[in-house]
């Protein structure tokens, strides 16, 4: 991975503060951007501002808000997409976004999923990313959650769950964060009271009030 070369340090010793030579020279970098698209070979293709400035040729007069599901975090879709280089539509996503808007997210009883998948997703998508046998495991976990979604599809949600735990249960155990996973989890998954938002929960990434 390397930075964009449009994104410049600016920031002086002990600090930093970047900037997009993209832009009109006045906005500084937004945190979600350098962290999560600037630090990133493949800008040229995530990146909102280079896209604008590529079409119209003229500098960027303001930042546009970034959708959550932009920023891939998840290891589904870094399985997925990234990976496998299937489609962002691709069934088994739209399957498993559909479980979650329309049942996870609704159903108090599996909310503590979504809290481990925002916590320990993460996690997981970079121990993915850094296996010398990414691949093969990226296929592995696919083939999985093509069957979890076969059994949503099924309406038997609850037997969905628990193949979805076994199968991060055991990435947990495969690459020894088990330590980590516990203290996290018995810490609920490092939420606060009410800091839990069901309606943004479920991306890879937590969300929290007046966050």
């Amino acid at each position: 991975m390397s930075w964009c070369e449009h994104c410049k340090d600016s920031g002086r010793i002990f600090s930093t503060c970047y900037y997009c030579d993209l832009t009109d020279g006045s906005n500084y970098v937004p945190e979600d951007y350098y962290n999560n698209l600037c630090y990133d070979d493949r800008y040229q293709s995530k990146c909102p501002v280079y896209k604008e400035h590529e079409n119209t040729g003229s500098v960027v007069k303001k930042f546009p808000e970034l959708p959550p599901d932009l920023f891939k975090v998840c290891f589904i879709t870094t399985v997925t997409c990234e990976i496998l280089g299937k489609p962002d539509d691709d069934p088994v996503m739209n399957g498993l976004r559909g479980f979650r808007d329309n049942i996870l997210q609704k159903d108090e009883k599996y909310h503590d999923i979504l809290k481990m998948y925002d916590t320990i997703g993460p996690i997981i998508k970079e121990k993915i990313k850094n296996d010398e046998d990414g691949d093969n495991k990226a296929k592995s976990i696919f083939s999985k959650l093509e069957r979890i979604v076969d059994i949503v599809n099924n309406g038997e949600y609850d037997r969905a769950i628990k193949r979805y735990l076994m199968m991060t249960l055991r990435l947990v155990c495969e690459y020894g964060i088990q330590k980590t996973y516990r203290t996290k989890r018995d810490n609920d998954f490092d939420y606060k009271e009410g800091e839990f938002i069901p309606s943004k929960a479920g991306h890879g990434k937590k969300v929290y009030k007046n966050s």
